[in-house]
């Protein structure tokens, strides 16, 4: 992501950015004109809709690749608290077989004894 685009999605995302942006869309691409606008009226307003749909789009981009990059990090995050689970239930289970053992022999010694 190019910093100049950040910079433009920083600058539109306050609220006097917003304000802004959201007059420059009333005055152009919310604008229609009449009947009786020239060519040269024609092509100038739709130069300025142009213009204020570039910046709008600039926005959404920047906001997209936002949203990926937090969504990766929220992945990574998820992933890391499973392998730390896994690493506990693993622990447990190792732990759990220890006293398996353990109980396997006292049953051995117990079985041994009741034989003698």
């Amino acid at each position: 992501m190019q910093e100049l685009e950040k910079q433009y999605a920083r600058t539109f995302q306050t609220p006097s950015g917003k304000a802004v942006l959201q007059h420059l869309r009333k005055i152009t691409i919310e604008r229609t004109l009449g009947p009786n606008a020239t060519d040269n009226d024609l092509r100038w307003h739709e130069a300025n809709r142009a213009f204020v749909h570039q910046i709008e789009s600039v926005i959404y981009w920047v906001a997209r690749q936002d949203s990926s990059l937090i969504e990766l990090k929220r992945a990574d995050a998820r992933i890391t608290a499973l392998e730390n689970r896994t690493t506990i239930l693993e622990s447990g289970i190792g732990q759990l077989q220890l006293k398996i053992d353990g109980i396997k022999e006292d049953v051995t010694l117990i079985k041994s004894a009741v034989i003698k």
